[in-house]
């Protein structure tokens, strides 16, 4: 989800799916990098997954995107 709290204050709350051998560390490190130079969101807060959750059985709301 992405809102504006105040005028110029956007925020972002997601979950991303890590994958198996990647180091979450670097993986938000690039999220963040890439949601501050492309859409200019500094406020986030990003959980990460190590899998999609078994009782997660409705498809995302999105489609996954590779973040190299």
């Amino acid at each position: 989800d992405v809102w504006t709290i105040t005028s110029g204050y956007t925020a972002l709350s997601m979950h991303a799916i890590c994958a198996d051998g990647q180091s979450r560390e670097m993986l938000l490190a690039r999220m963040n990098r890439l949601l501050r130079e492309r859409f200019g969101i500094e406020h986030t807060t990003i959980q990460i997954e190590s899998r999609i959750p078994p009782e997660r059985d409705v498809p995302m709301s999105r489609p996954v995107q590779r973040i190299e």
